[in-house]
């Protein structure tokens, strides 16, 4: 089944991908291009990772700071 239909992602893709490490919505978006066009498909993804075990929190560099 097509997840990503702007990108022709399959749900197998998304899932293994996640199992390989893809552990985040980012690490998904540089892999295989998912939620990158429309986003309708991001619920399901973010649904995916919290069932296979990745991590939903999305990192923002401004909330650290640099250690020197």
């Amino acid at each position: 089944m097509f997840v990503c239909i702007c990108n022709a992602v399959k749900e197998a893709q998304i899932k293994q991908a996640i199992i390989d490490g893809c552990d985040t919505l980012e690490a998904l978006q540089n892999e295989l291009d998912v939620a990158t066009c429309c986003g309708g498909c991001q619920p399901i993804i973010e649904d995916y990772l919290s069932e296979l075990g990745g991590n939903l929190v999305r990192f923002n560099p401004k909330l650290y700071k640099e250690v020197a």
